[in-house]
């Protein structure tokens, strides 16, 4: 985002949208508890373990996530089928109920929401 204020300050570090504002559209729209970034790397990802579990246990039962398969390939072997993050730790996960692929919805959800992870403070 340029920063249109100085050219001696930081730019802004969160979105001028209010927070999470398509994780939420999309979530309803969908009938999904929450809408979780897909383009992140393991570490990442797990950030959103903690809000997955504290969501859960305050509505009392497992979450419906909508998210993104997204297959991490090694460029150095072709071959590789790759390992999709977002399926190895959502499936795994007691909190979570069902996974709902946004992609197989409409490529455009992941592209709104993922942006949004520069509002979550805890990555």
């Amino acid at each position: 985002m340029k920063n249109t204020e100085s050219p001696n300050q930081e730019p802004r570090r969160f979105l001028e949208t209010e927070p999470f504002l398509y994780s939420k559209h999309y979530a309803a729209k969908y009938g999904c508890d929450l809408a979780i970034p897909s383009w992140l790397a393991l570490g990442s990802l797990v950030c959103y373990t903690r809000l997955v579990e504290e969501f859960a246990l305050q509505k009392g039962s497992p979450v419906k996530i909508l998210c993104a398969s997204d297959i991490i390939k090694n460029p150095k072997e072709p071959d590789d089928p790759g390992e999709d993050w977002n399926t190895i730790i959502w499936q795994n996960n007691p909190y979570v109920e069902e996974i709902i692929d946004a992609n197989k919805l409409d490529p455009a959800i992941i592209k709104a929401i993922n942006p949004e992870f520069d509002n979550f403070c805890q990555s």
